[in-house]
Order: C-alpha cells, then structure tokens, then sequence
C-alpha cells in the first residue's frame, strides 16, 4: 500500500500579489471571507498559452511527486457563485514552462459551516514544483473568483538507486575488471572533485566528503574514482531534478560514500526518472527511458550491458560484449576534440590525480594523447 503524506497550502501568491491565509480542520470549512481566496481582477496568466484570468500559483519549494488532491470552492454564504467552475491545472518544474494536466469541472461549495469540498484530479506521481491553477470560468459572472483551499497529498521522499557502469580509461579486458591504480597511488581526493571543475549540483544538500580508510579497501569493491549522476525529468528531459556524486568500484558498482550502498537521494520523491552518469575525464551516458525509482524498492540499471537502452549513436565502446564510457574528455565539457588532445600535450609528463589522465594510471603522456585521438568528435549524451 502506497504511503503519503499532505500538504494543504496555506500561503499562496495569488494574481494580485499579495498572501492569504485559508483555515481548514477536520476536512471542513468556514464560510467566512478570511478563510478564503478571492480575486476580482483578471490578470496575465503565467501559462502564456492561457489569457489573462483569475489564477493561483504554489510554488511547493522543492520538487515533489503529488498523487491525489482536494479542492474546496469559495465558500462565503451567499456568495458561492464566485467559486471557480470549470478549472485548468498547469505544472511546472522551473515556472517558466508549463504542461497542462487537466480541466475540471469543480462543484459549487454548499455555503454550509461544515463544506466538505470534494477530491481533485489525481497527478499520478508527476514530479513538479509549480502548480498553476486557473479559472476557465465561476458559477457566477464571473467578475470576481475565488477558492478556499487545496491540498496535495505528496509521494514520501527519498530514493535508491543501483547502478553498474565500466569506464573505458580504467577497464581491463584480461580480469573483466576496472583497474584501481589511482586508488593503489593514493590520490583519489576525499571529497567529490567535480565543483572545481564547474559541475552544478542540483537539489543536493548532502556534503560529499568520504572517509580516508575507505580508500584502504582492495579487491572487487574497491574505489577507483568519483562519478556525477543526475536525474532528469520524465515529463521534461531537459531539466535536472537531482545529482549526486558517487562513487564507483572496481565490478563497476556505482555506491554511496560509505562504499557500499547504493546511491541515495533524499530529496527526490518516487518517481520515473531518466538517469544519467559522467565521469571526471568520460562522456556520459543517459537511458533512453525513464526508470522508476522508488521508495519501496531498489531499482538496478546495468549501462554495461546492450539489454539498458541509452541516447545517442554509439554512445558506448564495447570491448568484447562490455559497454563501457568513452574516455578523452580532459577538458571536461562532455566532448572529446581537439581541445582535449592539447590539454594532454600541455599537462605532459606530470602525474597524480589529473583530468589529463584519461587512461586512469596516474599520469598524463603518450598513453593519454592517444586515446583522446582514437575517440575524437565525440561527445556525450
């Protein structure tokens, strides 16, 4: 059985600018003028495919999955017909781009002390921070329109997710492994790299330090490096919901900074997500399909093997049947050209732990040039 929890929106920026405060208890409401929401001009509406209307914005401050809502009408006495009628429901991940769920049509409130206000369109788990809510007309004139509250009842928060991925620059063919000489170097920072080299975390609050000893860990599970994993939007590709910074082991398992786990995000409500991995100096990848993730079960996603569809052509090396991450991109930009080969000629013949070194051996020289040459004009997905 699936568990929620609600909000019930209190504070809203309505179309005249300015925050009322709406009561309801025991799933009822007054039918006072305090308790409820009234606008009596129209104005543009943020949805620029709808005219100018009677509308509320909430802006849930984080991006959430919502299930079911409620909706309770204007409820004044004497005065229920300014109550929304037909409704359009909009959402948005960023308030700038917005698709519609629905229209509705939406009950006129009984006027009654005790007004139960009736369910709403269900959103089905949709991941969304803005929800816009517009008047297609009221009961009345429509001169003037109003609500008294809404509630959205909110998929809990937190997912898992499990993940293999090889790297081309680290990856054996002989063990079938990725080897961990950077690790064996102790050079491997331990805290994740990749702000310094202009990578954006998004909804991510986790401080991502790891301690020392784990570095200590040899065999199958050891680390060889960090990773940056994002999840994007079902409903809008190109925007990112969350990252983390991750580590990877030796088989290919991407974990938390414990080394072991599989890789959390806590803020991130159950959902159906397309998923995406890059490494410091390896394109990324990203599945072709959006994956459910849940917060009652580990989803696994294998980018090693054919059976995980991913964007792009070509968009993995396979080495004997193992997909792996194209390596050369030492410029971190996400394509491997020509700037890359000169960032491998200029940072020559040094060594620790260097973008540079895009064969994962401690050291930036011929090796590196190569390789960066071998898989020119690509770039990632």
């Amino acid at each position: 059985m699936k568990q929620y929890y609600t909000i019930s929106l209190m504070l809203v920026l309505f179309l005249l600018n300015f925050e009322i405060e709406a009561q309801e208890c025991n799933n009822t409401h007054s039918t006072t003028t305090e308790d409820s929401w009234l606008s009596c001009t129209l104005t543009p509406n943020p949805n620029p495919a709808r005219s100018s209307s009677h509308w509320v914005q909430y802006d849930l401050g984080y991006t959430y999955s919502i299930a079911s809502t409620k909706f309770w009408n204007y409820n004044v006495a004497g005065a229920t017909a300014q109550g929304f009628k037909n409704v359009a429901i909009d959402y948005s991940l960023d308030g700038i781009t917005w698709m519609t769920l629905t229209t509705f049509l939406l009950s006129e409130a009984d006027g009654l002390v005790d007004y139960l206000g009736e369910d709403g369109p269900d959103f089905g788990g949709i991941s969304t921070r803005y929800v816009l809510i517009s008047a297609i007309d009221t009961w009345g004139d429509g001169t003037c329109a109003g609500l008294s509250e809404v509630r959205f009842d909110l998929l809990p928060l937190g997912v898992e997710l499990s993940a293999k991925v090889m790297l081309e620059g680290a990856y054996n063919p002989s063990t079938l492994l990725m080897d961990d000489v950077l690790r064996s170097q102790g050079v491997i920072p331990t805290s994740e790299p990749f702000s310094s080299l202009g990578f954006v975390a998004v909804n991510n609050a986790v401080t991502e330090n790891i301690a020392p000893a784990l570095l200590n860990t040899t065999g199958n599970n050891a680390i060889i490096d960090w990773l940056f994993v994002s999840l994007y939007a079902e409903n809008d590709p190109g925007t990112v919901v969350a990252t983390r910074s991750a580590l990877l082991q030796k088989d290919g398992d991407v974990v938390d900074l414990d080394g072991v786990s599989s890789l959390a995000f806590s803020s991130v409500a159950a959902g159906n997500y397309f998923i995406a991995i890059r490494g410091r100096n390896h394109l990324s990848i990203t599945s072709l399909n959006a994956i459910s993730l849940g917060n009652a079960s580990l989803t696994t996603l294998d980018f090693t093997s054919s059976a995980t569809a991913v964007v792009g052509l070509n968009p993995r090396k396979n080495i004997n049947g193992v997909l792996l991450l194209w390596a050369g991109d030492a410029t971190a930009d996400n394509i491997v050209n020509a700037s890359d080969r000169a960032q491998t000629w200029n940072m020559r013949n040094q060594s620790s732990y260097l973008i540079s070194d895009v064969n994962m051996d401690g050291q930036c020289n011929a090796a590196d040039r190569a390789l960066t040459w071998n898989n020119r004009n690509k770039s990632g997905n």
